[in-house]
C-alpha cells in the first residue's frame, strides 16, 4: 500500500532516519494463512505488516515507524485492533538478536528470505538439503514451519543439526 506521497528516495530516507516521519509510509501487509495453512492455529490468522526502514539495529526511528504503521492500518481497517489477539514487533534489532551479531557497524547484516520463484511457499518451499552434498539452506523460506524471524530461527537450528551430522559422517551421500 503506497500513495503518491509515500515513495522513498535517498533524501526522503535520510529524513526518516533523522526522525522526520512522513504522514504516510509504504505499508505491506500479508496474511500468511492464504499461502501456508500451517502458519497459524486452526481458526486463527497471522497478519504480517511492515515498512521500509534503516537496517541499523540501533536506528532510533523504528518505534515511530511502527506507530505510523499501526495508525495507517487502523485508518484503512478500522476494526483491525479489536480483532487482534496480540501484536509482536520485530525490527532490525530484534532480527539481529535472533539471527546473528551485526558484522558491519550500523548494519544488521542478516537476511530472512531466499531468492525464490513464484510458488515456493507453504508445503512447496525449498528443502534445507540442497542438491549439492554438504550444502544446506536456512532461512524464512526453507526447512521449518512458521513465518518470518521465527521460521528463520527454527530453520537455522535444524540446519545446524544437519551440518553437525554431516561433519560427523552420519549422513548419506546424495
Amino acid at each position: 500500500m503506497y500513495s503518491d506521497d509515500s515513495w522513498l528516495d535517498t533524501p526522503r530516507f535520510e529524513k526518516v532516519k533523522n526522525g522526520e516521519i512522513p504522514d504516510e509510509v509504504i505499508l505491506f501487509m500479508v496474511n500468511h494463512n492464504f499461502y501456508d495453512e500451517n502458519a497459524a492455529p486452526p481458526g486463527k490468522q497471522v497478519l504480517v505488516s511492515g515498512t521500509v526502514c534503516s537496517s541499523n539495529p540501533e536506528a532510533k526511528e523504528i518505534e515511530a515507524l511502527w506507530k505510523k504503521m499501526d495508525d495507517q492500518m487502523q485508518q484503512h481497517f478500522p476494526d483491525i485492533w479489536e480483532a487482534c489477539e496480540r501484536r509482536e514487533y520485530n525490527g532490525p534489532k530484534e532480527i539481529a538478536e535472533l539471527t546473528r551479531d551485526s558484522v558491519i557497524e550500523g548494519q544488521g547484516g542478516e537476511c530472512v528470505g531466499l531468492a525464490q520463484i513464484v510458488g515456493q511457499c507453504g508445503k512447496h518451499k525449498p528443502d534445507s538439503n540442497a542438491p549439492i552434498n554438504g550444502l544446506y539452506i536456512a532461512g524464512a523460506d526453507a526447512g521449518a514451519k512458521g513465518m518470518g524471524t521465527h521460521q528463520s530461527t527454527l530453520s537455522g537450528i535444524a540446519v545446524a543439526r544437519m551440518v553437525q551430522l554431516y561433519l560427523l559422517g552420519r549422513t548419506k551421500m546424495r
